[in-house]
């Protein structure tokens, strides 16, 4: 009987044994897949961070400096991963422009410096707060909007502009003289209209080109008249003024 009763109580201890063997075998298994999945995640992570087309920057909130960059970043700025992190966010911007990381700002236009030691036009958008291993990080976006300022430009200058000839046009003028009256109300200066006669009938014997061609030298004439004491407008078809201040 007592036999008996020992050799089940070994048969016990060893269902034990094995019951614990298996439970920490499931305990490792579970532990490798899990880590498995999370480098998988990193990786997807990685993976979908590097392929982001914009420029992200990873920024420390405490120290303000670059914890990491994507590689559309490294392209904007032209400068290598190792010599981007650590390095003060702010530092890449123009130091005359606002301070990005201040909570009042989420999105603006600044100029950001290059490796080519030229400034880029770049909008800059702030996102959400992170927490990692009790750090503070934020997520900035910084789009290249040269394009977007080039084209502005060019449609600012064709509104005050006149195509032909590139002298400023009537609104310019317009603008110029309101501008004068109004910050200068005591100041005199000398406004000539002048017009080409029989223009139309150079534009009717020799076509519009030449007619072009015409009033591109007469532009030539006046802005040597006027040199740099005054201005030359073209308001369309032959009118011009020339303002001496």
């Amino acid at each position: 009987m007592y036999r008996k009763l020992s050799e089940r109580t070994v048969d016990l201890m060893r269902e034990k044994h094995a019951r614990e063997k298996a439970e920490r075998q499931l305990k490792n298994v579970s532990r490798v897949l899990v880590e498995e999945r999370l480098r998988n995640s990193e990786d997807r992570f990685k993976a979908l961070f590097a392929s982001i087309p914009e420029a992200v920057f990873v920024v420390d909130k405490v120290s303000e400096s670059i914890a990491d960059i994507n590689l559309a970043a490294e392209k904007l700025c032209g400068f290598s991963v190792d010599k981007m992190l650590g390095r003060s966010f702010e530092d890449l911007f123009h130091p005359e422009g606002p301070k990005l990381l201040s909570e009042s700002n989420k999105q603006l236009e600044t100029y950001i410096f290059t490796a080519n030691d030229d400034y880029l036009d770049v909008e800059v958008t702030l996102g959400s707060s992170y927490q990692e291993k009790d750090r503070s990080y934020m997520i900035a976006v910084v789009r290249d909007i040269s394009e977007r300022i080039k084209h502005k430009k060019a449609l600012e200058h064709l509104a005050y502009h006149d195509p032909s000839t590139g002298l400023p046009n009537k609104a310019s003028l317009i603008q110029y003289l309101t501008e004068q009256i109004q910050d200068h109300p005591n100041h005199s200066l000398a406004l000539v209209y002048l017009d080409i006669d029989n223009f139309n009938q150079i534009n009717d014997l020799y076509g519009v080109s030449q007619g072009d061609q015409l009033l591109k030298k007469v532009a030539k004439r006046f802005l040597r008249l006027v040199n740099t004491s005054g201005h030359v407008y073209h308001l369309g078809g032959d009118e011009f003024v020339l303002i001496f201040a």
